[in-house]
C-alpha cells in the first residue's frame, strides 16, 4: 500500500470521484489496517506498521476501498432520502403561502452569506461536487470548502445575533449569557 497515488488514480477512475474524495478513502483504509495491526501487536514499531502495510495484497485493499466507497454512497442515499421526508412533511404542496415564506427565508440567509461564498454554497445546493464547484469557479477544491465554511459560520452568526431563546442559544439579545456559567 505504498503507492497510495496508485489507489487514489484507481479510485477515481472506477467511480469517477474527484481526486480529494479518493485520497479520503485510501486513508481511511490505511488507518483501518494500521488500527488492526496495532490490535494485534501493541508493541509494534512504526518501521513493523510500515512493513505491514507494504505487504498487504492488493486484492485486500481494493476489497477494502470497494466497500468503504460503497458505504459512503449508501450513507449518501440515506441522508438525501432522509432530507427528502422531512421535506414532504415540513412544506405542503398544497399552502403555496408556506413555500413562498420558507423561500423568503432561506432567500434572506443566503444574503447574509458574501458573494464569493453564496456562489458556493447555492453551487454545493444545486448537487456539484467539490471538484465540480471549484473548477466552476477557477479555484481549488481548498478554496472552495474554505468559502462555504466562511458562509454557513456567518449565517450561524446571523441566527445566533436574532435569538433572543437562551436554553437555543446560549445568549440572549442583551448579550446575557444563560445557563451554568452564570
Amino acid at each position: 500500500m505504498s503507492d497510495r497515488s496508485k489507489w487514489v488514480n484507481w479510485l477515481v477512475s472506477r467511480f469517477e470521484i474527484d481526486p480529494d474524495a479518493a485520497e479520503d478513502l485510501v486513508q481511511e483504509s490505511l488507518v483501518h489496517f494500521t488500527e488492526i495491526y496495532r490490535r494485534d501487536y501493541p508493541n509494534a514499531s512504526e518501521t513493523d506498521i510500515e512493513a505491514h502495510l507494504e505487504n498487504l495484497s492488493d486484492a485486500l485493499v481494493c476489497h477494502s476501498l470497494c466497500w468503504r466507497f460503497q458505504n459512503q454512497c449508501r450513507k449518501r442515499k440515506r441522508e438525501a432520502h432522509a432530507y427528502e421526508r422531512w421535506m414532504t412533511c415540513c412544506v405542503s404542496e398544497e399552502d403555496p403561502e408556506q413555500i413562498a415564506l420558507e423561500h423568503l427565508e432561506f432567500e434572506a440567509l443566503l444574503a447574509q452569506i458574501p458573494d464569493n461564498a453564496r456562489e458556493v454554497v447555492q453551487l454545493w445546493l444545486e448537487g456539484y461536487s467539490w471538484q465540480e464547484i471549484a473548477e466552476r469557479l477557477s479555484i481549488n477544491v481548498g478554496a472552495a470548502k474554505m468559502r462555504f465554511q466562511r458562509g454557513i459560520e456567518r449565517v450561524c452568526e446571523h441566527l445566533r445575533s436574532q435569538c433572543d431563546d437562551p436554553v437555543v442559544c446560549g445568549v440572549n439579545l442583551s448579550g446575557e449569557c444563560s445557563g451554568a456559567s452564570q
